[in-house]
């Protein structure tokens, strides 16, 4: 079996090929970490480029509608005008001879040009209301003064509140363009910060690459003058194997290990190394508890054997040697040293003719 020292060696080479690798492993946990900082940056510019296209389009969907009740709202209130413009033109049709005058007819040119410039006839609806509406207002038995005064004015009402519900939706319009362009405004100043986030976690990124090139020249460096070190290693041990007089095998042993080694330090990853030094522990582990049940079984043996002995024949017994063994040194108060009772001991022997029965 192997002894306790080659297990340390073996224990200590782990470690420090533990220590020459790890920064080979560490460099990539480090720069992932990195490049995940800058994936979330990225992530961040995506998900408010997506939220400002689906903004963007929620508004162009409500401005489309808005325009679309202004429109409606203007074509109302041009319809409202060709249907007063027929009533209009209607009306002059009832002028008897000698009128209508001169001033009539420019009148009612302005109001057959103004029906023109509307693009617009009226509907079927409004003749028949603006009929009867003539005829009503014509008899003066029917229709005062007054009256007239009162239905114009009531009319006047009523278009004077569509134009109003027209401007409202203009107004509304204007506010919904707005908001695009704060929508816009908005989007570009966390655009600016987002952008400016990502070129800070690419930098960063830049510097840890930087250092990971920097470290794996240190280790390739390193793993170089390891190679040089096992190949020498290697070399000594062939020349013991073939001139020593003595260990030949362990020798040519250790010659075949070095090469070996040299030969695979190259192709070595830090996993390799973990799972190495992790054998190696479960070995020692092995080896201590294997040792340990030999010590107890020859210590409960030896104490089982000197106490049947005492028993069966007690002046085989040296007992002042007996305490020597068993004993401590010290230093007594004359600065002489002494042997004097271990507890320690005398509890384990005690224990163990207890669990022998032999107390």
């Amino acid at each position: 079996m192997l002894t306790s020292s080659k297990f340390g060696y073996k224990i200590s080479g782990g470690l420090l090929a533990i220590l020459l690798f790890s920064s080979c492993s560490m460099l990539p946990a480090r720069l992932n970490r990195a490049y995940q900082k800058k994936s979330v940056a990225e992530q961040a510019i995506a998900e408010l480029n997506a939220k400002h296209s689906i903004d963007v389009k929620t508004a162009e969907v409500k401005i489309s509608t808005q325009k679309n009740a202004v429109i409606a709202g203007q074509d109302g209130q041009l319809q409202t005008v060709a249907n007063s413009l027929y009533g209009a033109d209607l009306a002059f049709k009832y002028y008897i001879a000698p009128e209508p005058s001169r001033v009539d007819l420019i009148v009612n040119n302005r109001v057959t040009e103004a029906s023109a410039a509307t693009g617009k006839s009226p509907t079927a609806a409004a003749m028949k209301i603006e009929n009867d509406r003539l005829l009503v207002e014509l008899d003066e038995t029917k229709t005062s003064l007054s009256d007239l005064e009162s239905k114009h004015k009531r009319v006047i009402d009523e278009n004077t509140s569509l134009a109003q519900q027209t401007s409202t939706l203009k107004l509304k319009l204007i506010d919904l363009e707005n908001s695009i362009r704060d929508i816009n405004t908005k989007y570009s100043d966390e655009l600016v910060k987002k952008q400016q986030d990502l070129i800070v976690k690419q930098d960063k990124i830049n510097e840890l690459e930087k250092e990971r090139g920097d470290d794996a020249e240190w280790i390739r460096k390193m793993k170089l003058k390891a190679i040089a070190v096992c190949g020498l290693l290697a070399l000594a041990c062939t020349a013991g194997g073939i001139w020593s007089p003595i260990f030949k095998s362990k020798f040519i042993i250790a010659a075949a290990v070095f090469g070996l080694a040299a030969g695979a330090i190259f192709y070595v990853q830090p996993w390799h190394i973990l799972l190495i030094v992790g054998l190696i522990g479960i070995i020692v582990l092995g080896k201590m508890t294997l040792e340990h049940f030999a010590v107890n079984k020859t210590a409960t043996n030896a104490i089982n054997f000197i106490q049947d002995v005492k028993d069966t024949n007690p002046t085989a017994i040296d007992t002042q040697k007996l305490a020597d063994y068993m004993g401590k040194y010290v230093t007594d108060e004359n600065g002489k040293t002494i042997v004097v009772p271990d507890l320690a001991v005398e509890k384990i022997i005690t224990e163990k003719l207890q669990e022998s029965n032999k107390l």
